[in-house]
């Protein structure tokens, strides 16, 4: 049995109303999302705003940083070319724990203030060393003039005579 269109089946009684033909695909018209359309997430993107992108942006960071500031130090030129440093006062005791004390004086002659790490060299009577001391002066101001004293146990026994050595290192 054939039902003309749009007509229920027989025993119903009433006509289905008219429909309108809906898309394949997509919204169905009329229809409005409720707000600007949801992009999906960039997977490039989800990585350098994850703590391991993060963490990996510093470490990037930290590199570029430590190599510009390389430069400028070369650029700059070696730290002893910036400073003359000169001993002058070396004493140490004798006996089983020998001490001593060297007094140098360090001079900026570079046109900024600046920082000095000073390598003190302790020798014996006959030239064998006896001992090293790293020391840090604070910033000296360019073209200042600085005095410093700086004591040390030796590793080694002091019998007579002393030298004290220096040199600006960094």
């Amino acid at each position: 049995m054939t039902y003309p269109e749009n007509q229920p089946p027989a025993g119903h009684g009433q006509y289905w109303p008219p429909q309108p033909q809906q898309p394949a695909y997509g919204p169905p018209p009329g229809y409005a999302p409720a707000g600007p359309p949801v992009k999906p997430p960039n997977p490039k993107l989800a990585f350098w705003t994850s703590p391991a992108g993060i963490i990996s942006m510093l470490a990037i960071t930290g590199v570029v940083v430590l190599v510009l500031a390389g430069i400028s130090n070369r650029l700059r030129g070696p730290a002893s070319a910036n400073f003359d440093v000169t001993v002058v006062s070396c004493e140490a005791s004798t006996g089983t724990l020998s001490t001593a004390t060297v007094g140098f004086m360090i001079r900026n002659t570079s046109d900024e203030a600046r920082a000095a790490t000073v390598e003190i060299e302790y020798r014996d009577g006959s030239g064998a060393r006896l001992d090293t001391d790293t020391v840090r002066v604070a910033t000296i101001k360019a073209g200042g003039i600085v005095r410093h004293d700086e004591s040390t146990i030796l590793n080694g026994t002091a019998t007579s005579g002393i030298k004290c050595l220096a040199k600006v290192t960094g």
